[in-house]
Order: C-alpha cells, then sequence, then structure tokens
C-alpha cells in the first residue's frame, strides 16, 4: 500500500531520511526521526526552513527517502546535540 509522506512522523515511522541538497552541490541528510523530535512530527519536510552553510540560501530540494544500510554507511548523517543547553547539529558517519 502506497502512502504519502507528508508529515515528518509519518517518515520517521517508515524509518525514511531527509535529504536537503543546495544549488552549489551542498548536501546533508538527517533522519526523520530527529527532525520529528526537535522540530515537531506535524511539519511537512519539504516546509523546513533548511539554510546551505556554504552560500547560505536555501536548499533547492528536499527528499524524503530510504536508504538501505550500504548507503548509510557512505553518507554523513547530521543529528542534535545538546551543547551548553543549545541543540547544535553535528554529522556523524552511520556504522
Amino acid at each position: 500500500m502506497a502512502t504519502v509522506l507528508d508529515t515528518l512522523s509519518k517518515a520517521a515511522r517508515h524509518g525514511m531520511f531527509v535529504r536537503a541538497e543546495c544549488r552549489c552541490g551542498n548536501t546533508k541528510y538527517y533522519r526523520a526521526m530527529d527532525l520529528a523530535l526537535e522540530i515537531g512530527g506535524h511539519r511537512d519536510p519539504r516546509s523546513i526552513p533548511f539554510r546551505c552553510g556554504v552560500c547560505q540560501p536555501k536548499p533547492i530540494k528536499i527528499s524524503v527517502l530510504e536508504m538501505d544500510v550500504e548507503e548509510r554507511r557512505k553518507v554523513q548523517i547530521w543529528e542534535p546535540h545538546e551543547v551548553k543547553g543549545r541543540v547544535v547539529w553535528m554529522p556523524r558517519r552511520m556504522d
């Protein structure tokens, strides 16, 4: 059965990832679960105001995708960490 993944909570339930891709080539991957916990599961992934760390505009393309184990090992997944009372997103390689 095919369903529309229009919220982060639906994507998180299926163990999916969110890819934010800028026109300059900078690409970041996030777990839908982490984003749902930090900004709310009711949000549409395409409405999240990502900013590129290199050129600063909003990313052109936001994708919700499923990655197998081999794909996860090739990319860095950005995770939230609490540092001095603030949430900071840091990259981590998946093992």
